[in-house]
């Protein structure tokens, strides 16, 4: 039972770490696209291939007095130009939006944000926003993500494709085990929050 656990769990992390690599890096065949919208105010981006096209997700950031405004920004590219399909939220937020997750599931494309109070401590809101092949998108509502145990500092954001086992597909949010050292014996260094329903249960 033990030899099950751990390999099930060197699957999970192998899962983990290259559908992370693969969402940041792509093996480049053409020329670099030019004439990026908003790439001046884009403080982070996710590429995604979906419903046959070439989607640019941005972390909107602007200054705005002592603070900052807040977006996220669905772009698709148009005759080697990046045009913008929508806004996530219909108004910029002061919120901190720090952590964001991109996941292919089917047919739907599922975006999880999250809000932060402090960099060093977990998220406190999140929400899920999702965009479906018949056109169908930003179907925005409020999520729980339960981030006990999970290091804030080791949280980045990343896209993904589902990871499937026995059957079922999951989208899964995953960082380092805050408790790792505290006890001896204890093999668990990841820890995953996991959805079978596109994102809007997580366990």
């Amino acid at each position: 039972m033990t030899f099950i656990s751990t390999f099930s769990q060197l699957i999970l992390y192998t899962h983990v770490l290259l559908n992370i690599c693969y969402g940041f890096y792509f093996e480049q065949t053409e020329e670099l696209l030019i004439k990026n919208a908003h790439s001046d105010i884009c403080k982070r981006e996710h590429y995604i291939s979906f419903n046959k096209e070439i989607i640019k997700l941005c972390l909107f950031s602007q200054p705005s007095g002592v603070h900052s405004k807040y977006n996220l920004i669905v772009n698709t590219l148009k005759e080697e130009k990046w045009e913008e399909k929508y806004k996530i939220l219909k108004e910029n937020t002061f919120k901190i939006l720090k952590y964001f997750y991109t996941f292919v599931n089917k047919n739907e494309l599922v975006i999880i944000f999250c809000f932060n109070k402090l960099i060093n401590k977990a998220p406190y809101e999140c929400h899920r926003s999702i965009n479906k092949v018949d056109g169908k998108g930003n179907e925005e509502q409020r999520v729980r993500i339960n981030y006990n145990h999970i290091d804030p500092l080791s949280l980045v954001d990343y896209t993904s494709n589902t990871f499937d086992f026995l059957g079922t597909s999951y989208l899964l949010i995953c960082g380092i085990n805050e408790n790792r050292k505290l006890s001896p014996g204890s093999h668990v260094f990841i820890l995953c929050r996991a959805s079978k329903d596109s994102g809007i249960t997580w366990g």
